[in-house]
């Protein structure tokens, strides 16, 4: 027998893989690559795996705060990522992350509300992924990106491996509130409306259904006194 997919699974899948296919074109660190490839994936995401506009404010928020966090590791020093730019701010030098690391947050953050999804579910074993896995992210991106990690170089991944344990649940859970918003005012607009609809109804005024009594000699109707012969 055939193994089929149901639109879930395919889903997982194709998220899977998109996210895979856009980290490894954005850390090449080329910027004009990594924007073409994330202006596909965008295209791609919406039409084949996105189901409600909440998501892309999930998307963008953990990807706004992706970006500022790695701005601030590559402003202190933890990392000198390839292509990042310098502001002048009196006696601080601001080190903001480059374009196409912002474009690896928005293929990280894709996941978040699917193929890594199941992991809010497991929030222990959320953590220690993102303990794992994040440090090899960063290592492996900074050597296919030319960038460069601050010796000695196991420390920093420690302390990577530290932030991510709490990132990474913190990631998901702030994705699911985001997302799961959206069904929330979708079922508490129904309800509203479904009350409305209700009491509409119910409170219909009596006299809308009232009836009539004939006299029974006379087979002409009897005066109406106002109240209801219900």
């Amino acid at each position: 027998m055939a193994f089929k997919l149901n639109r879930r699974q395919t889903k997982l899948i194709v998220n899977a893989l998109l996210f895979q296919l856009l980290w490894f074109t954005a850390v090449q660190g080329n910027n004009y690559y990594a924007v073409a490839a994330t202006t596909a994936f965008v295209v791609i995401h919406a039409l084949a795996v996105v189901n409600q506009w909440r998501e892309w404010v999930a998307i963008l928020t953990v990807t706004s705060l992706g970006y500022v966090l790695d701005s601030l590791l590559n402003t202190f020093g933890m990392f000198e990522f390839y292509g990042s730019g310098v502001i002048n701010s009196g006696a601080l030098q601001i080190h903001f992350a480059p374009l196409w690391l912002l474009c690896v947050w928005i293929a990280f953050s894709s996941t978040l509300n699917h193929s890594l999804n199941w992991l809010n579910s497991w929030p222990l074993l959320a953590s220690l992924l993102g303990a794992l896995i994040a440090p090899l992210s960063y290592y492996a991106g900074a050597a296919l990106s030319e960038s460069s990690i601050t010796q000695p170089v196991l420390l920093t991944l420690f302390l990577q491996a530290l932030l991510w344990s709490l990132l990474m649940p913190g990631f998901l859970k702030l994705t699911q509130i985001l997302v799961l918003a959206d069904g929330a005012d979708m079922r508490r607009r129904n309800g509203v409306s479904s009350s409305v609809h209700s009491k509409s109804l119910t409170d219909t005024p009596k006299r809308q259904f009232r009836k009539f009594k004939f006299d029974s000699h006379t087979q002409q109707p009897a005066k109406f006194s106002g109240r209801s012969f219900f």
